[in-house]
């Protein structure tokens, strides 16, 4: 023990020696000044950084946060013109290539397409929660905001309950809450009574937009400090809107101050949002035989291998080694790795109403094209077609789904065989027409109620849940193997709910000739149901 104990002494002496550590010394006088303030005033983040690539390759501080006066998000700190905020902008001057991969991507364009979808067509699901429960009027036909990045235009009232308004009861405490030193309460939220509007606005960004991407505001800047609203920021949604005029947020996958590849390409990474009822991707990657040979190999994986490769590096397919990650044939490279994240999809299913294979070019169903202008004291607005100044952008799809799928068979035969993949793509494909039908009929009923002036919000949001949080899971759970989400949690919730709704609600309002055109036994049923009771 004592000659290993020298033995390891002479080689710790040899490393002080010829193996100097790394010192702020090399990095840019900026950054430098800026980790020796911040490595004690914010040392997580500076020790978090120090084991970073970026560290080890002289990136600080100030090769990120740094920006120019152009930016609506800039402020003087230090005698630097920096932004809090960083944004694909600043991450292209270094990453050019990723980051336009990244801007062309729907991922980006995510944050656009959910909060322009609620301005152009209503029925997202905080405004129809609201309208349920019979706090904002219910007008989906004109929908419930007027343009892109406003969420809700009705609701401006309390919660009104036997004709007294509810107030929030902490405020008596609320008020004096130490977080307003640093913070700011969002809008309409800084006093006991409180509008629909501006509660249900919180949830839209912090629930939806999180994931989605909301539209960071700014509320308040001086030369040395900004501050955006509340409800905006924090928030670390895929698509985000930045105050430059960038989408998307490096750091969803990315999280700072490590940026370890091991993080982006954890299942959690991206099952932060893609979970739950209306695609369960990381629930059915957690049952899947990927998910135990992942948890299983985890010690003896290395995910933070830049050109990592399965059989070598990692034993188990992630997201992100599918869905971006380079494909090899041995030990050539078919495809690089992509920040296209829909890269292996030949299907559409996000888009909740409607079912295609993308095509190249191809505009989102729901929200085409946005227009936008940058104000230099408040960052991104949504404006008008035709607005001076104004910036168009087309939501398109970067790349074609036949195209997509063969990338996709590539993919798998780097573990499965010719046939395993064929027969596993074909029979996926082959259900999915038939999901689609009941998701049509749905939307052909909920024609018939309005026609018959009977359609209440609860049949929208049956409506929605049976195309948003049944239909399009199964599908999406066909490409994931997972048996329970594709049977129990998909196929078997779709037709249940779908029968339930007909027989128990439309039936009733619609007669049940007229719901026995989509479910066949409810005419029978009810024949049957009338003779019992008359006792015959």
């Amino acid at each position: 023990m004592k000659r290993w104990g020298l033995v390891i002494g002479i080689v710790a002496v040899v490393c002080m020696v010829f193996c100097p550590a790394h010192t702020w010394a090399s990095m840019t006088k900026e950054s430098a000044k800026c980790v020796a303030c911040h490595e004690n005033n914010t040392r997580f983040v500076v020790q978090e950084w120090m084991h970073s690539k970026h560290y080890h390759n002289n990136v600080g501080c100030y090769e990120c946060h740094g920006t120019t006066k152009d930016n609506p998000a800039a402020y003087t700190h230090m005698g630097f013109v920096i932004s809090t905020l960083v944004t694909p902008k600043q991450c292209s001057r270094c990453h050019p290539g990723v980051v336009e991969e990244y801007q062309s991507s729907i991922h980006a364009k995510s944050g656009l397409i959910a909060q322009g979808a609620s301005a152009l067509g209503g029925g997202s699901y905080w405004n129809i929660a609201a309208s349920v429960l019979g706090w904002v009027p219910w007008n989906f036909h004109k929908g419930l905001v007027k343009e892109v990045g406003q969420v809700v235009t009705y609701g401006k009232k309390p919660i009104m309950f036997k004709g007294k308004a509810i107030v929030d009861k902490y405020w008596k405490d609320l008020k004096n809450d130490p977080a307003q030193k640093w913070g700011s309460w969002p809008v309409g939220c800084d006093k006991a009574e409180k509008s629909v509007r501006d509660v249900i606005q919180i949830f839209a960004d912090w629930g939806c937009l999180w994931c989605h991407g909301s539209t960071v505001k700014i509320l308040k800047k001086t030369k040395t400090s900004v501050k955006f609203y509340a409800e905006t920021y924090p928030t670390g949604g895929a698509g985000r809107v930045n105050p430059d005029g960038s989408f998307g947020n490096c750091a969803a996958c990315h999280p700072a101050h490590s940026f370890d590849l091991a993080v982006a390409r954890s299942p959690h990474t991206c099952g932060r949002c893609h979970e739950s009822q209306d695609h369960p991707n990381f629930e059915a990657f957690l049952r899947s035989m990927h998910g135990a040979i992942y948890y299983a190999t985890l010690g003896k994986s290395n995910y933070s291998k830049q050109d990592a490769k399965p059989g070598e590096d990692y034993f188990a397919p992630t997201c992100g080694t599918c869905h971006m990650g380079a494909v090899y044939k041995g030990t050539k490279e078919l495809y690089p790795s992509s920040h296209n994240v829909a890269s292996i999809c030949q299907w559409k299913f996000g888009a909740w109403k409607t079912t295609f294979i993308r095509k190249k070019g191809m505009r989102h169903p729901a929200v085409k094209k946005v227009w936008l202008t940058i104000d230099p004291n408040y960052g991104v607005r949504f404006v008008k077609k035709g607005t001076p100044g104004a910036r168009e952008i087309d939501i398109t799809y970067p790349s074609d789904g036949l195209k997509n799928r063969k990338r996709a068979m590539a993919v798998c035969n780097q573990c499965h065989s010719r046939q395993w993949t064929g027969n596993f793509f074909l029979t996926a494909d082959s259900v999915i027409y038939m999901l689609d039908h009941i998701r049509k009929m749905a939307f052909e009923i909920g024609g018939e109620l309005k026609k018959a002036g009977v359609y209440t919000t609860i049949d929208h949001i049956t409506i929605r849940n049976i195309g948003a949080m049944a239909v399009r899971p199964t599908m999406i759970m066909m490409y994931h193997t997972a048996p329970g989400q594709i049977w129990w949690e998909g196929f078997m919730r779709v037709s249940e709910e779908f029968a339930e709704w007909v027989e128990s609600s439309v039936a009733p309002r619609l007669g049940a000739e007229k719901a026995s055109e989509y479910v066949s036994w409810v005419k029978k049923y009810e024949e049957n149901l009338k003779k019992l009771k008359h006792g015959k």
